[in-house]
């Protein structure tokens, strides 16, 4: 019998062991082995989502690797005339691959237009339509995890303002490298952001 130390990495390894005798013959067999490191006490278990990559549950509509988490509640700072809203929400890519680019478009229904600027003098009301109020594009370098932060539109800024909340649907376009991509969606609800204090001119 023959015995050896293998160091496995988490996830599928293939080890392979080759024989030989004093005569040249050599012979040789392969296995595959699945290897989940165990879990400390108190500690939830880590779900791989690549061959010896380890990370959270994959989440449908993603990329398989990507990660999108929640960080926190979403947020609203005023940028000048403009809103600035934070997902709070966190896209990451899988290490020791290429970057990964996640493209979103944010969309809310809004008042709509012209047209509804025209049935308004003719005392009709606004029928609210989804509109795009915001597009980013983010690109993550593997291993990373980045927020994800939109700007709103100033029509968009203007009506979260004015209503004090706003729910923002969240298309999401991600792809790791030059691979396929996939489409998640979102949906957040933020507060407007606190109005911004005017500094008094000091007298001479």
């Amino acid at each position: 019998t023959w015995s050896a130390v293998v160091k496995l990495k988490p996830g599928a390894n293939t080890i392979e062991a080759v024989a030989s005798d004093n005569a040249g013959n050599t012979s040789s067999a392969s296995r595959k082995v699945v290897y989940t490191p165990k879990t400390p006490p108190g500690q939830e278990a880590a779900k791989p989502v690549v061959p010896g990559i380890v990370g959270p549950p994959q989440l449908p509509g993603l990329p398989l690797g990507t990660t999108l988490t929640t960080a926190g509640a979403p947020r609203a700072t005023n940028k000048g005339r403009l809103v600035i809203v934070d997902t709070g929400l966190l896209v990451g890519c899988p290490a020791g691959g290429p970057p990964c680019t996640f493209e979103t478009v944010a969309s809310a229904l809004l008042p709509g237009g012209a047209k509804a600027a025209a049935a308004a003098k003719r005392r009709k009301p606004r029928k609210a339509r989804r509109t795009t109020i915001a597009r980013k594009k983010l690109v993550v370098g593997a291993g990373s995890r980045l927020p994800l932060r939109i700007r709103l539109s100033p029509a968009a800024s203007k009506a979260l303002r004015a209503k004090g909340a706003m729910t923002i649907a969240l298309k999401i376009v991600s792809r790791i490298g030059n691979a396929a991509p996939a489409t998640t969606t979102r949906t957040i609800t933020v507060k407007a952001p606190a109005a911004a204090k005017r500094k008094k001119a000091r007298r001479g």
